[in-house]
């Protein structure tokens, strides 16, 4: 039996919706819901040096990156694992955005966030709100999830970060091993 979609709507927070960086993917395999962030800077994509591009006019860096992953998800192997859609996705805006890599270096406002620097705004950026938490410092409250990672058999070595990636893109409560508030064990 398939899905039946009833209902779709994204509001975008301009008046012309071609401005939209929000959009939603739906097809016979997959349903996704891409968040296009809002572009922080000027640069519009493509400018031409992309060459072959199937989009007509320039777009801000979010709606460009909206409208390649909608292009990746069309031709995304159905049954493919979670870890292999991500990278797969990955790849897609990588190749996207080789043309320009000398300008996103020159220009971090138009870059995607590096894995870090999402920890960093999921943690102690917004924890800085609340007080002293979000972080292992000395002083911060210690919140935290220890978590087992599947280590797949020891036929993939991987780093810490993209361990995380995994616990974040496929991890589940059955994954907990720990959980800590203010320091204490719960």
């Amino acid at each position: 039996m398939g899905v039946q979609i009833i209902e779709q709507f994204i509001c975008s927070k301009y008046p012309d919706q071609k401005k939209c960086e929000d959009g939603l993917f739906i097809s016979n395999d997959f349903i996704a819901v891409i968040d296009g962030v809002t572009s922080k800077g000027e640069l519009t994509w493509p400018d031409g040096s992309e060459g072959g591009s199937v989009f007509l006019s320039p777009m801000t860096s979010g709606r460009y990156a909206r409208e390649i992953l909608a292009q990746a998800l069309k031709t995304m192997e159905p049954g493919i694992d979670a870890a292999s859609a991500m990278e797969y996705l990955n790849q897609a805006l990588a190749k996207a955005g080789s043309g320009r890599r000398e300008f996103l270096r020159d220009h971090p406002e138009e870059r995607l966030l590096s894995l870090p620097e999402a920890l960093y705004l999921a943690t102690k950026g917004p924890g800085e709100f609340f007080g002293k938490v979000g972080s292992f410092e000395p002083g911060y409250d210690f919140d935290a999830l220890v978590v087992d990672v599947d280590e797949l058999d020891g036929r993939l070595s991987r780093t810490p970060f993209e361990k995380l990636e995994q616990f974040l893109y496929d991890g589940d409560d059955r994954d907990i091993l720990a959980r800590y508030r203010r320091g204490s064990l719960v």
